[in-house]
């Protein structure tokens, strides 16, 4: 996998947690890369020192500066082809009057796109790098055919390419951002409607971007559909593990709305999977305080248990597992004597049903969900025991925990449930009730 970011962009995000294999920091060009680049742009012909010297200094060894600086020269006609190369009409360059960045020459550039093109580029540059045109042509409410000699236009002045079928991107995120910084925020706002409402026409809308045009309008008369969309975009993103982007659409929903709950076990999903592990634990308190259904509660008491296991919490931990394990009307015994003659119990049933196959995966349909849940939670509890050097309890809740697998039949849970057990196997130095045991785990997985 290849990423770029700009120095303090995105990728800073992720640098707590993906190992990165090799990291490639660019330098800007030196005096030497940007002859070369020049050279390259201009052809054959030697090019002049007072030049390569004038865009070095402008461009500050930014590439794509370079080549902005030597489009506008040449337009202007202050870069001139002679016999003994090109060289650079100094007077005509003075009128010229550069600006001193890459912005400013951009905004020039692009002022002379004509005022109907650039409101369509506007558009273009609020849908992101890359837009494809049935959207852009639904966000300005036109045809595709209308639109099409636009882009054409836009292409011939080098500002978007196309990139697929029906597909364009900018030439620069350079370009798209000095579109942008034409606009004030009332227009971008205003803007951001316009494609919002653009894309409710299409059949299938980008919730992503449909939910972010939502959000930057900020428009009263549309704030329960900005609700709506960013909660959407933020599931959408959560089922395509894209968890700082769900963050970041249920934070804009939590923020709308902070007296719903839809939107707070989503949300506490996406910070359990980046890494803000208090603020998770904070919002699946809060929907413990609502009325859940016992599976469902059971549920959210597991996740809290694995949230504070990694912190060395483990009392709190075996607390809510026990809540769990009441939440779903079962009885919490922990005293020794019930402990051990419990993980016999369980044990010796495990066993006899492994010999025998009576009851695997015969489990009524309304009672899988619950147990799965109850797998779960027994596995959870039994690796906080470990961690605890409570092997009796660890024993009970292991064999516990493959007995629901063991009904369930034929599930990832299943064989978690299996693998789990092991670990007993191993804490008593049985090589051979431990392999037969793998071998089972592995015959389930397969």
């Amino acid at each position: 996998l290849l990423a770029t970011s700009r120095p303090g962009q995105a990728l800073s995000r992720y640098q707590e947690w993906v190992n990165l294999h090799k990291r490639i920091c660019l330098v800007s060009l030196g005096l030497a890369e940007v002859e070369l680049l020049v050279f390259d742009r201009l052809g054959s012909r030697p090019v002049s020192s007072e030049l390569i010297q004038l865009i070095y200094v402008r461009s500050q060894g930014n590439a794509f500066a370079v080549t902005e600086y030597l489009r506008a020269m040449l337009e202007a006609g202050a870069v001139l082809p002679a016999r003994e190369g090109w060289r650079v009409d100094s007077a005509h360059l003075q009128k010229l009057q550069l600006p001193e960045n890459l912005t400013q020459l951009l905004v020039r550039r692009l002022s002379d796109l004509g005022e109907g093109l650039r409101a369509q580029l506007y558009i273009a540059a609020l849908l992101g790098n890359e837009f494809s045109l049935p959207t852009l042509a639904a966000c300005l409410g036109c045809s595709e055919g209308q639109l099409r000699p636009c882009l054409e236009s836009a292409q011939q002045l080098q500002v978007i390419e196309v990139l697929a079928v029906e597909l364009y991107w900018f030439v620069h995120e350079a370009l798209r951002e000095a579109l942008l910084s034409e606009l004030s925020s009332e227009q971008r706002a205003k803007l951001n409607l316009q494609s919002a409402l653009g894309l409710e026409k299409q059949t299938a809308p980008d919730p992503y971007a449909l939910a972010h045009d939502y959000w930057a309008s900020q428009t009263s008369e549309y704030s329960q559909r900005m609700v709506e969309t960013n909660l959407q975009a933020g599931r959408r993103a959560l089922a395509e593990v894209a968890f700082e982007e769900a963050y970041e659409f249920l934070m804009r929903v939590s923020q709308s709305r902070p007296e719903e709950m839809e939107w707070v076990e989503p949300l506490s999903q996406a910070c359990e999977h980046t890494g803000r592990v208090e603020e998770a634990i904070n919002w699946l308190e809060r929907l413990l305080k609502i009325g859940l259904p016992p599976v469902h509660r059971a549920q959210i008491l597991i996740r809290l248990t694995k949230l504070r296991q990694p912190k060395l919490n483990r009392s709190s931990a075996r607390d809510e597992c026990q809540k769990a394990m009441r939440s779903l009307g079962l009885r919490v015994l922990d005293r020794p004597v019930w402990n051990a003659l419990a993980a016999l119990f369980y044990s010796l049933k495990l066993i006899l049903c492994e010999a025998t196959g009576w009851g695997f995966g015969r489990l009524r349909q309304e009672k899988v969900e619950e147990e799965k849940t109850l797998s779960l939670l027994y596995q959870v509890y039994s690796e906080g025991e470990y961690f605890d050097m409570r092997y009796v309890k660890m024993l009970e809740m292991a064999a516990r925990a493959c007995l629901c697998g063991f009904r369930l039949g034929l599930t990832p849970v299943t064989v978690r449930s299996y693998s789990n057990f092991q670990i007993f196997f191993a804490l008593l130095r049985r090589r051979s009730w431990l392999d037969r045991w793998s071998r089972r785990a592995q015959g389930l997985a397969e």
